[in-house]
């Protein structure tokens, strides 16, 4: 099955017990729950964690006039995709401001989240995590159920928690001694 915005909103209103939508434009209270909550939800998950799925580096572009108002010398347009910052050319020394970026060096490379929005570029455990924070957002207009909401949304927190481990494990080198060498280690000390 391809994944699509259709197919995760499917698989929320299953989970419901709801009736299966085929478009968000569809005048249903379904599609419209999918299409409200779709793209907020997003952007929600998102902002909580570095996934490495939507994860971008890149220059900015340095704006022509300085702020005045700003204790820093330089200033720079966020992207347009931009959700949230990572890092800042390895430096610590920033503030953001507005839509810009406030530093005291004259250039700024960023790592950062950006709202991703290609479901298909999507790992699957992001996936799961999109679909209970979105079944817990329409759960109560479909269900009329505040103990199915808070439920789902208890789920979410859970499942939230393990997507984030297993996201970020795939970031470090695999350095796990052999079991012989932890045991020699082990004896030197």
């Amino acid at each position: 099955m391809q994944i699509s915005k259709i197919s995760i909103c499917n698989q929320a209103l299953v989970e419901l017990g709801a009736d299966t939508i085929s478009s968000l434009n569809e005048s249903t209270t379904e599609s419209t729950l999918c299409s409200v909550q779709f793209d907020p939800t997003r952007r929600e998950l998102l902002r909580l964690h570095p996934w490495n799925c939507a994860l971008k580096y890149t220059e900015l572009a340095l704006q022509a006039n300085k702020d005045p108002n700003s204790n820093y010398n330089y200033q720079f347009k966020l992207p347009s995709d931009f959700i949230r910052l990572i890092s800042v050319n390895n430096d610590l020394d920033y503030k953001i401001i507005g839509t810009n970026i406030h530093t005291n060096k004259n250039t700024c490379f960023i790592k950062y989240v950006f709202d991703n929005e290609d479901v298909s570029t999507w790992e699957s455990y992001f996936i799961a995590v999109f679909v209970l924070l979105l079944k817990s957002k329409i759960s109560y207009p479909i269900t009329k159920t505040r103990s199915m909401q808070e439920m789902v949304y208890k789920i979410f927190l859970n499942t939230l928690e393990e997507a984030k481990i297993i996201d970020g494990s795939e970031d470090i080198l695999d350095q796990i001694p052999e079991s012989g060498n932890m045991l020699l280690q082990a004896r030197e000390y």
